[in-house]
């Protein structure tokens, strides 16, 4: 659970199965399913944790869950490297005065109408219509910087297209599991045992009709902040691709 994502790979078994128990949205939505072993206690709950399912805005405390774990990664690495690269400053560039803003939206707005002088060149995987995955790009970002320019960014995502969002919605499976079987989680055990009761329990029409109408249902509640991009793909994200 300590390595980077890779965008460009399958759904592992294990991924799969966090991903159907988590985004079944089934059990208490108040359950608390993530909690830090160090002494800065951060917490999650179901309700916030399953909007990593596939077209449902990131709630901002699964942000703040996925940066407590680079963060303590950082920590764990510099034990070996002798460097370490905290998050809470890695986007601020003190000698220039000035912030680096990645932003995978590609709207009809220049950078500098935008942001003034404070720009990098658009990202070639921005989007001019996929709202929903905003912060899924942010967490990529936020797990795969080097210190480097933007320009030298390489980590598999393509443009925007059909594709690009079947490697969206794998990697929220994919950072649902690192958060909540990471070591780091308290309820890491819990939670490795539910994925495999809910798997158990169901067969797999039944988990995909649980898992699209709970996804639905949830857009629906919604819909200002979902995608619509693709529609009626639900099914295909949660296939083993």
């Amino acid at each position: 659970m300590n390595k980077r994502i890779k965008v460009t790979s399958l759904i592992k078994r294990l991924e799969f199965l966090l991903g159907n128990s988590l985004f079944s949205m089934q059990g208490d939505k108040y359950e608390t399913v993530f909690q830090t072993r160090s002494g800065h206690d951060l917490s999650s709950v179901r309700l916030n944790m399953k909007t990593l399912a596939p077209r449902l805005w990131i709630d901002a405390n699964v942000i703040d869950c996925w940066v407590a774990i680079l963060n303590h990664e950082e920590l764990v690495r510099a034990q070996f490297e002798h460097d370490v690269s905290f998050i809470s400053l890695s986007e601020v560039n003190l000698s220039l005065s000035a912030m680096i803003i990645l932003d995978n939206g590609n709207c009809r707005e220049t950078y500098n109408s935008k942001y003034k002088a404070v720009c990098e060149p658009l990202l070639k995987w921005s989007t001019t219509k996929n709202h929903a995955d905003c912060r899924v790009f942010m967490m990529i970002h936020l797990e795969h910087y080097f210190d480097k320019p933007v320009g030298q960014w390489d980590f598999g995502l393509c443009e925007e297209s059909n594709e690009q969002i079947l490697m969206l919605r794998r990697t929220r499976f994919k950072i649902a599991t690192k958060i909540l079987f990471h070591k780091f989680n308290v309820h890491a055990e819990k939670m490795f045992d539910l994925a495999f009761k809910f798997e158990s329990e169901n067969d797999e029409q039944t988990r995909i009709s649980i898992i699209v109408n709970a996804i639905k249902n949830k857009y629906e509640r919604d819909p200002a902040k979902t995608n619509t991009f693709v529609e009626n793909q639900e099914d295909d994200a949660l296939k083993n691709k």
